[in-house]
């Protein structure tokens, strides 16, 4: 039994009221908060404008539309029990289930996730299939996460061409690019993307995010295992493995394993990205045998499939500063209520394809139970996020909610999962019980009816000061509550910059450890770094993790992207950034690179200036005057192939493809050519194109060459990123639009 020692000083007198469970006999309800009844303002809770539909004033409209479609669709939980439950915020389930009840398709599950096989055919899980029924998802509301892992590396060949496949990130980038035309019906688009660590496309993976706002859609994840990390370790080889063979009849590619991980976190320092997924640990503490991992988009739901299903998140928050308050009989009555009500979502949502419904239904029946205002609760105690009393209470709470869950969950059914290699009974009805997720709008709801506020799931507060949020909606100031309801006494208050990597994982740790094999699937948490780390203590806290038995864990530095959903005043301070430089390390060039090629006219002369493509995105640049290379303007695209240290342009198809051999040398002019590498070296090193392209023309000096090349880079820059130079009319930042420079004040200059 669990120690109850950190309850105590919280008991209530016992509840007559008993604790009911899937059954008809009505429950008494006591609504014992009114604050659910409080008028919400849509413009100033973007929350609120999101979820509430014609008519609704307040939260306590929503959560009663939710109950009023369970018991429509003949829910067997008590109705009385689930407004008990939801009406004192107790607890709600995730917030698609709240913001689709009422309306045509009730699609209560928050994300889903898919594998990919390696083929065009027709057959369940393609690559055209999987991106279909995803699409589907992704225009109902669910996130989506998507195993790449399967897919052939760039450098196997297609059976029966000549030619090899675009390899895992072409395919990520194409998805990409398709949801982002599609229109979502509760929120922006928003997907993971895993690749395992063997995949001879690592390198490429880990990089196609390095310059900011790239496939902007994908949170990317690496899968690591132990091989990996104890080659790490050892400084040791580690195979990559081809799905078939490469071109050359090579099965595996073995490397130094350091080299990968130099990269990884590297760009995790960059910009936060990837996260990071242990396979090993989690297939260790699964519930059977086997598991096909998948994720969804924040990693708290693990889930997996087979040649037939798949599964969904089928989520719920506690919100934790009420649920303390509670007495051990009303307690238990929340977590069993909650896994009642899990259950009959599953049993009677709408499912967007026939795959989650068998594999929800008729499979695991996995739901994910978490919390909200874990932090919220240290504050209210007096305790540091940073202490072993935080890492206790964090292994108590989980191992209360874990046993309650079971003992619940025991109580609707048993279901029959493989274990040793054979068919055994599980002891429960769902598979896994345990889900910590970010509560962003739950968190909102429960910040809104507290009076102590309500802090992000297992996370620390990010910021004691006003803090800006950004999303879809706009930007909102948002004021901690707790500091008003503590009377301004905050010192024992630790924010996500106070703490080191440790101190972060310790609540999660406990987490992990709280509860018996198969409870528990993930947890949505982020290392947040302050901006002064350095690129050795990404590579310490990535080995922390693994050896902790952290599952999955993404990583943040204060400040590192230019768009950063929560902010203070301090986050871009000038004295907040870094006083050295780092280095990174630039793709390797591969044989052969695809190459735009453009015409174009500067200072009355023509210029011919050459783009080499990797991944689409800008590898290197040749350019000079265009009388020095005679291609005819209908060609724009071609081939940069480096042989024998050559750089050669192939143009044209089939018999008609020509070559010329050693192009910087054409262009006969060592200067331009000096520029070319150095805007080259930047490119390949991830520089970002906008700081590239304004250096060249900020200065005198080869105006016109410099001008050409500029204006072709400018090509490549995602529409609406902002310029680092003014507006010469009214003195506003600029936008790039469509490669030109704008401003909101309608003046535009390309060029």
């Amino acid at each position: 039994m669990m120690q109850q020692k950190l309850f105590e000083e919280f008991e209530l007198p016992k509840s007559n009221a008993p604790v009911k469970r899937r059954i008809t006999t009505p429950t008494a309800t006591e609504i014992r908060t009114k604050a659910g009844e409080t008028e919400m303002t849509p413009e100033t809770n973007y929350n609120f404008k999101r979820l509430s539909q014609k008519g609704e004033k307040c939260w306590n409209d929503v959560v009663k539309r939710f109950a009023k479609e369970l018991k429509a669709r003949n829910c067997k939980t008590p109705i009385e029990d689930i407004e008990w439950l939801c009406l004192n915020y107790y607890a709600l389930p995730n917030s698609p289930a709240l913001l689709t009840a009422g309306t045509r398709n009730f699609y209560a599950s928050a994300c889903s996730s898919y594998p990919i096989k390696d083929t065009m055919d027709e057959v369940s899980f393609s690559i055209l299939d999987t991106l279909k029924i995803s699409s589907m998802a992704t225009k109902a509301g669910i996130g989506t996460g998507f195993n790449f892992s399967n897919l052939r590396s760039k450098d196997e060949p297609v059976r029966g061409r000549t030619n090899v496949t675009g390899g895992p990130v072409s395919f990520i980038r194409a998805y990409n690019g398709f949801f982002k035309e599609i229109t979502q019906a509760t929120r922006k688009s928003a997907s993971m993307g895993l690749l395992h660590v063997n995949h001879p496309d690592i390198i490429d993976y880990i990089n196609c995010k390095a310059v900011d706002g790239t496939i902007e859609g994908f949170n990317l994840t690496t899968i690591i295992d132990d091989k990996f990390m104890k080659a790490v370790e050892e400084d040791g080889e580690y195979e990559l493995k081809y799905l078939n063979q490469d071109k050359d009849g090579n099965k595996i590619k073995k490397v130094k394993a350091r080299e990968i991980f130099a990269v990884m976190c590297q760009r995790i320092w960059d910009n936060g990205e990837p996260g990071v997924m242990f396979e090993d640990t989690i297939k260790k503490d699964y519930f059977e045998d086997e598991i096909n991992i998948l994720a969804n988009p924040c990693s708290e739901a693990l889930l997996s499939h087979g040649n037939d299903w798949l599964e969904l998140c089928v989520l719920s928050s506690i919100n934790l500063p009420k649920y303390m308050a509670l007495n051990t009989e009303e307690r238990k009555r929340v977590v069993s209520t909650t896994v009642s009500m899990l259950n009959d979502i599953i049993d009677t949502q709408d499912y967007v394809v026939k795959y989650h419904e068998i594999g929800m239904k008729k499979r695991n029946r996995k739901i994910g139970i978490g919390v909200a205002g874990f932090a919220t609760v240290l504050a209210t105690k007096g305790i540091k996020y940073s202490s072993k009393e935080a890492c206790q209470l964090a292994k108590d709470i989980f191992a209360e909610i874990g046993e309650f869950a079971a003992e619940a969950s025991k109580e609707l059914g048993d279901l029959e999962v493989t274990i040793g290699g054979k068919k055994s009974k599980l002891g429960r009805y769902n598979a896994s019980l345990l889900s910590v997720a970010p509560t962003s709008t739950l968190s909102n709801i429960f910040n809104s009816v507290n009076e102590e506020g309500c802090s992000y799931g297992i996370e620390p507060y990010f910021s004691l000061e006003v803090q800006t949020i950004s999303n879809s909606y706009g930007k909102f100031e948002v004021k901690e509550k707790i500091i008003d309801f503590l009377g301004g006494k905050i010192s024992h208050i630790e924010s996500a910059n106070d703490l080191d990597y440790k101190a972060h994982l310790g609540p999660v740790e406990a987490y992990y450890n709280s509860c018996p094999k198969g409870y528990v699937q993930g947890c949505s948490k982020t290392i947040n770094f302050k901006n002064n780390v350095t690129v050795d203590d990404v590579k310490e806290a990535v080995t922390y993790c693994w050896k902790h038995k952290i599952k999955a864990i993404s990583f943040y530095r204060d400040g590192s992207r230019q768009n950063q959903v929560i902010s203070t005043k301090d986050t871009y301070a000038t004295e907040n950034k870094n006083a050295f430089i780092t280095y990174s390390l630039a793709p390797q060039r591969p044989d052969e690179l695809p190459c735009d090629i453009y015409h174009v006219t500067s200072e009355k002369e023509k210029w011919l200036v050459l783009v080499g493509l990797l991944e689409g995105r800008p590898y290197e640049v040749f350019a000079g005057l265009e009388e020095k290379l005679d291609i005819p303007p209908k060609l724009t695209k071609g081939k940069v192939r480096k042989e024998n240290g050559k750089y050669n342009l192939i143009v044209g198809l089939g018999d008609d493809e020509w070559k010329i051999k050693d192009i910087p040398n054409m262009f006969e002019n060592k200067q331009f050519g000096t520029i070319t590498r150095i805007t080259s070296m930047a490119l390949r090193h991830g520089t970002p194109l906008k700081f590239v392209a304004e250096q060249l023309i900020r200065d005198g000096g080869f105006d016109a060459f410099n001008k050409a090349v500029a204006r072709v880079l400018k090509k490549y820059i995602e529409d609406q990123e902002e310029s680092g130079m003014k507006c010469e009319k009214c003195g506003s930042k600029m936008k790039y639009v469509q490669g030109c420079l704008t401003c909101q004040c309608g003046y535009s200059k390309c060029g």
